[in-house]
């Protein structure tokens, strides 16, 4: 809670009063969503980590078809081969589910400070409501 002047009385000192409250609630309110924000942030980069990481499982699964194609023309060999493109399939099957997820936490929404913005609505509609209940 912010200090109060004992010398302020009546009206004026009520609304300076408030006046100090608000701009209280307004600086933990503030700090509430810059710790929101931060917390979409990582998951945000959580998320570009796992799409860098399936890009770079996705090269190795291409690198692996080459070669499997390469050998398909060179040797004309199944067994080479077949196990060639199962390596390379079941690589760039692990990048596509490791994309997928990466995708889904990278997210615009992730950093809206969502509990800020509704305690912020809350304390808005207190002060209207006290507002409005005035007697005069």
């Amino acid at each position: 809670m912010a200090q109060h002047d004992p010398g302020l009385s009546g009206l004026t000192g009520s609304i300076a009063i408030l006046i100090q409250e608000l701009r209280g609630l307004l600086r933990v309110e503030i700090a509430l969503a810059k710790a929101e924000m931060s917390q979409g942030a990582a998951r945000m980069a959580a998320g570009i980590s796992l799409i860098v990481l399936a890009a770079m499982l996705s090269f190795i699964g291409l690198l692996a078809l080459s070669g499997a194609a390469v050998l398909a023309v060179n040797a004309q060999g199944y067994s080479l081969l077949a196990s060639a493109i199962m390596v390379g399939a079941s690589v760039i099957l692990l990048a596509a589910i490791f994309a997928f997820v990466g995708i889904r936490k990278v997210s615009v929404s992730n950093l809206v400070p969502k509990r800020a913005m509704a305690n912020i609505r809350a304390d808005l509609k207190s002060a209207t409501e006290m507002s409005s209940d005035r007697p005069y």
